[in-house]
C-alpha cells in the first residue's frame, strides 16, 4: 500500500518536472521583450472620433450642517449619515499653515509627526494634510471606534507628551529625507511659492531642522494646534448629541490658547527665468516633467471657472496634455494637470513622466499645449465635458463622508457657508468658451520653468535640441527660486 502511494507520488512529481522543463524550454525559445520598448500612439478607433454626448448634471443639495461651540473654542460641525458604514473625524487648524519664517521651516511638519505617530492615532490610520493655510488630521473609523477616535485625538492634542528621544529621531530621519531625491514637482512649487511650499528642501530648511529640539516641538504644537484656531468635522453614522458628549468629554479640557487670527502671506512674485526650462540630471529610469502656475484662491470669484482650466488642460482623460502626450504621440503613460486652492492664492501643477528618449519631444508638446490654453478658445465638447467633469467632482466630494468631513473643515479655514458651494456649481454651468480662455491667459503667466529631471544623457539631448535650457546636476546647490 505505501510503496503504491509512493509510486503515484514520484509520478506526480515526474509529470511537474517535465512541465516546468517544457514551460522553460519555451521561455527560451521565446526570449522576453527588451524593457524599453518604444511607447506608440493610441490607434484611432471609431468610438474615439464620436464622444458620447455629455448629459445633464442633477441639481446640487447641501447635506444639513449642525454646527456648535465647546466653551474653550473649539467649533463643531456634525453632518449625521444613518446609511453610511463608516465615520470620519477630521480636525483642522488654522494656525498649522506652513507658512512659517525660515528660522522654523519644517517644524510644523516634524512636530505634527510626533503629536500623530507611535501612538492612538496612528493605530486608527490617521491621515495628515499640510497645507500653507491649515493642516488637517484625519480619522475614517467604524461607528463603533468613534469613541476610541475621539480617546485619540484627546490624548494627542489636549496633553500631548513628547520624549527627547523621539524628537531626536524624527530630527535625524527628516535631515536624511531633506534633498534625497530630485523631485521636478517639489523645484517646480518651490520656485513659484517659495518658503510656502509644502515640500522641505534646500540648506535653508536643513539649518532650520538642525534647531529642531523638545523645546521647539513643545513651542510649535502649543502655537499651532489649539482649541480656539480649530474645528472638529464629523459625518457619518453617528448622533449629534454622541459628538456632543464625546467632544466635551475628550476635548473640551483642552486650553484654549491664543489664535492668531493671521492670514497666510502671499508668495513674492518669483524673478523671471533666465530660461523657459530647466533640467536636473539625476540617476533616474524615466524623466519626470513638471511645471507650476499661479490659480485663484478658494474664495477668489474666479475659483469656480479655474476648475474648468483644470479639467481642459489635465483633468480628464481627454484633456489637452493627455491627448497630446498620451494619445497622439506615445510620449508618456498620462500626463495631468491638479489644481489645489488655498485661502489667499492657489497652485495648479501640471506633471508627467516620460521615456527618457522622449524627453526633447515631449518638453516641447507640453509648452505648446500651456500656451494654447491661454490663447485658443475650447470646444464646445471640451467645455461641456469639463463643466461635467467639475460639477461632478464637487457633488461626489459632498457624497462620500470622508471628502464632506475635509470639506467642512475647508469651510471653517475659509470663514464661509455651505452655500458657496451652490455659487461654484452655478458659475460653472454657466462658463463661456471665452472667459476660459482668457482665465487661462490671466493666470497661467505667473508660472515655474519646465522642470526635468531626467539622466544625464536625455539631458544633453534636450540641450541640443533646446539651446536656452538651463542644466544642473544633482543635489542644486542654489535656491530653486
Amino acid at each position: 500500500m505505501r510503496a503504491g502511494r509512493a509510486a503515484r507520488l514520484f509520478s506526480r512529481v515526474g509529470l511537474l518536472l517535465t512541465a516546468l522543463v517544457l514551460v522553460a524550454c519555451q521561455a527560451a525559445r521565446e526570449p522576453l521583450p527588451p524593457p524599453d520598448l518604444p511607447l506608440v500612439p493610441t490607434p484611432v478607433e471609431p468610438f474615439r472620433l464620436r464622444p458620447p454626448a455629455v448629459p445633464d448634471t442633477a441639481p446640487l443639495e447641501l447635506p444639513p450642517i449642525h454646527r456648535s461651540q465647546l466653551d474653550n473654542g473649539l467649533t463643531l460641525l456634525v453632518t449625521e449619515r444613518p446609511d453610511s458604514e463608516i465615520v470620519t473625524l477630521c480636525y483642522v487648524s488654522r494656525d498649522a499653515g506652513v507658512d512659517v519664517s525660515p528660522m522654523t521651516a519644517g517644524h510644523l511638519r516634524l512636530a505634527t509627526e510626533l503629536l500623530t505617530q507611535d501612538g492612538p492615532l496612528e493605530q486608527l490610520g490617521v491621515e495628515v494634510s499640510h497645507a500653507p493655510d491649515a493642516s488637517l488630521l484625519c480619522l475614517t473609523v467604524l461607528p463603533d471606534e468613534v469613541e476610541a477616535a475621539f480617546d485619540a485625538l484627546g490624548r494627542a492634542l489636549v496633553a500631548p507628551q513628547i520624549l527627547p528621544t523621539r524628537v531626536a529621531a524624527v530630527r535625524a530621519r527628516w535631515l536624511e529625507l531633506v534633498d534625497a531625491n530630485p523631485d521636478a514637482q517639489r523645484l517646480a512649487h518651490r520656485w513659484l511659492l517659495g518658503d510656502r511650499s509644502i515640500a522641505l528642501s534646500g540648506p535653508e530648511v536643513k539649518a532650520s531642522l538642525e534647531r529642531f529640539d523638545l523645546v521647539a516641538a513643545q513651542r510649535q504644537i502649543a502655537a499651532s494646534y489649539h482649541p480656539r484656531a480649530s474645528a472638529l468635522a464629523v459625518v457619518g453614522r453617528v448622533a449629534v448629541p454622541e459628538v456632543m458628549r464625546l467632544a466635551r468629554a475628550r476635548l473640551g479640557a483642552w486650553a484654549p490658547g491664543v489664535a492668531t487670527q493671521g492670514v497666510a502671506r502671499l508668495a513674492e512674485p518669483p524673478p523671471p527665468s533666465p530660461a523657459p526650462v530647466r533640467a536636473i540630471r539625476a540617476p533616474r529610469t524615466q524623466a519626470t516633467l513638471a511645471m507650476a502656475f499661479a490659480a485663484p484662491s478658494r474664495s477668489s470669484p474666479d475659483r469656480a471657472a479655474f476648475s474648468a482650466v483644470e479639467q481642459i488642460l489635465g483633468g480628464m482623460f481627454s484633456s489637452r496634455l493627455n491627448l497630446a502626450l498620451r494619445e497622439g504621440q506615445g510620449h508618456s503613460y498620462g500626463a495631468y494637470a491638479r489644481y489645489s486652492p488655498f485661502r489667499q492664492d492657489g497652485v495648479l501643477t501640471v506633471v508627467t513622466h516620460v521615456a527618457p528618449t522622449k524627453v526633447p519631444e515631449a518638453v516641447d508638446r507640453l509648452l505648446r499645449e500651456v500656451d494654447a490654453m491661454a490663447t485658443t478658445l475650447p470646444s464646445p465638447l471640451e467645455l461641456q465635458q469639463s463643466q461635467r467633469t467639475a460639477r461632478e467632482a464637487l457633488r461626489a466630494g459632498l457624497e462620500r463622508t470622508p471628502t464632506l468631513a475635509a470639506a467642512l473643515c475647508e469651510l471653517f479655514v475659509d470663514g464661509e457657508e455651505p452655500e458657496i458651494w451652490l455659487r461654484w456649481d452655478a458659475a460653472i454651468a454657466a462658463l463661456s468658451p471665452a472667459a476660459v480662455r482668457d482665465l487661462a491667459a490671466r493666470y497661467l503667466t505667473r508660472r515655474s520653468p519646465l522642470m526635468v529631471v531626467a539622466p544625464p544623457e536625455a539631458v544633453a539631448a534636450l540641450r541640443r535640441a533646446r539651446p536656452d535650457t538651463a542644466v544642473d546636476s544633482w543635489p542644486v546647490t542654489n535656491r530653486e527660486r
